[in-house]
């Protein structure tokens, strides 16, 4: 989907369906009246989801997180799922809603589970008088990450090589090596989500600190109710951008006297 595209649905399960709260917010804070007065209910509501339904219950209404913080609450909070929703009001969601409104409803259910822990671990091997580290990790307890589908064991997969256990001053013995040519790698093109980033973020694209400072200053170009349609006019209209599945290139068509990224 889109970033036009995200915003129209979740703007339509704000007004129409009435089951998450505004949209139109970059806010990742909660009052903590909502922690209070309404999680126990909208936790109890989310439970009656089929997908979530094994994960409802283990919710701890008690936990709070981070993100429950009065003093980082500016005009509007993060957005949640609403006390008004129904898992019956499902039925009535098309398929872009309804994936939509589960990510949003998995990042709420998500504060109420206890953090994730792990064991950072590192070795560091002396060899023919030389140094070399390896690091990795041992998860502890998946915690919150449960909610969106992680296990120990798949976690583990996306985490540096496994180390065995070790002690300081075991011997190790070094089977082999070898020196592998490689290329430094371009920067990944933007998608339609990497550019909204950009965008809150463009001061990280500026080298003259004086202006990088003004920028961080302010919350980038354009706002979260404007962002995807800034991206729309330059894709359709002006075709600055060129857009090719997931992909948003600047537009091969223009001289490239307007290139102002290696990554555009």
């Amino acid at each position: 989907m889109t970033a036009k595209e995200v915003l129209d649905v979740a703007q339509t399960l704000y007004e129409k369906h009435r089951a998450t709260s505004y949209p139109r917010t970059d806010s990742q804070y909660l009052p903590l009246t909502i922690w209070k007065d309404e999680a126990r209910g909208i936790l109890n509501a989310l439970s009656g989801i089929d997908e979530m339904s094994d994960l409802g219950p283990k919710a701890d209404p008690q936990l709070r997180s981070p993100a429950w913080d009065d003093s980082k609450v500016t005009d509007h909070h993060g957005i949640i799922p609403t006390s008004e929703f129904k898992a019956s009001k499902l039925i009535a969601m098309s398929s872009q809603e309804r994936a939509v409104f589960m990510l949003i409803a998995r990042s709420f259910l998500a504060q109420f589970f206890p953090n994730f822990r792990y064991r950072a671990i590192s070795a560091d091997i002396l060899c023919m008088e030389e140094h070399f580290k390896a690091t990795g990790r041992q998860t502890v307890d998946v915690g919150w990450k449960v909610v969106h589908g992680e296990t120990a064991e798949n976690e583990e997969g996306e985490t540096n090589q496994s180390i065995p256990e070790m002690a300081r001053g075991d011997q190790v013995q070094a089977k082999g090596g070898e020196l592998n040519p490689k290329r430094t790698s371009p920067p990944p093109a933007f998608t339609d989500g990497t550019l909204v980033q950009a965008m809150e973020n463009i001061h990280r694209f500026v080298t003259d600190e004086a202006v990088k400072k003004k920028l961080r200053e302010n919350s980038g170009i354009g706002t979260p109710a404007t962002r995807g349609d800034v991206i729309e006019n330059l894709v359709k209209r002006s075709k600055f951008l060129d857009r090719r599945g997931k992909v948003v290139r600047q537009s091969p068509a223009l001289p490239t006297v307007l290139s102002t990224s290696p990554s555009w």
